[in-house]
């Protein structure tokens, strides 16, 4: 079985957060970032052994994702709270 792509994880995050399906988040994740890309850059590292090493972080939908190597997904909306959704 083929794991979820790294976007597809990103847009479901936000869109939980945000309360409504992924088909009526907004605008598109590829106004933030080349999606393909950044699902190339994950995959590209899962068969190091340097989980952790490199994180892409970027703004998307009034939040700050941060996209880590070992597939973790930081969504931030910026308070002060210190408990940031994290997904593993």
């Amino acid at each position: 079985m083929a794991e979820t792509a790294i976007t597809e994880k990103v847009v479901t995050k936000v869109a939980d957060r945000e309360g409504v399906p992924m088909t009526e988040l907004g605008p598109p994740l590829y106004r933030a970032i080349n999606p393909a890309a950044l699902d190339a850059l994950v995959r590209s590292f899962e068969d190091k052994q340097r989980a952790g090493s490199v994180e892409v972080a970027f703004a998307y939908n009034g939040y700050r994702v941060t996209v880590r190597d070992d597939r973790t997904v930081r969504i931030d909306d910026g308070t002060d709270d210190d408990s940031p959704e994290t997904d593993e």
